[in-house]
């Protein structure tokens, strides 16, 4: 109901509910950093203000926290073991004398497949 000079009262609901300490952090780094962009940027635009970080709160909020505690798991664990591939990948090419018992096929295919 538009609010006028017709109009004489307004009914106001207020609810009240506790808020958890991940969801307030989440909140306060959010402002934050919504704040610390504004500086960075000079202002900023406000029409596009917060999408990206409204859709991140909405997915951390909604999605189950086991979900979430096993996909960074899962992600930690890959970059500890991507991390350890590239190492052995570095000790193998830097003991290397020759290309002896390589194949230029499965060197290119290596290259090609993982070129950093």
């Amino acid at each position: 109901m538009p609010i006028n000079e017709t109009v004489t009262t307004v009914n106001l609901t207020v609810t009240f509910s506790p808020l958890s300490l991940f969801k307030w952090q989440l909140y306060a780094s959010q402002q934050a950093q919504g704040e610390w962009t504004k500086l960075l940027n000079g202002g900023g635009n406000d029409e596009d203000e917060g999408s990206d970080q409204d859709v991140l709160k909405q997915a951390l909020i909604e999605t189950n926290p086991v979900l979430l505690g096993v996909t960074v798991v899962v992600s930690l664990l890959h970059t500890v073991l991507e991390f350890l591939a590239f190492k052995n990948d570095i000790q193998f090419w830097k003991t290397r004398k020759s290309l002896e018992g390589l194949s230029v096929r499965s060197v290119s295919w290596r290259f090609y497949r993982n070129p950093f």
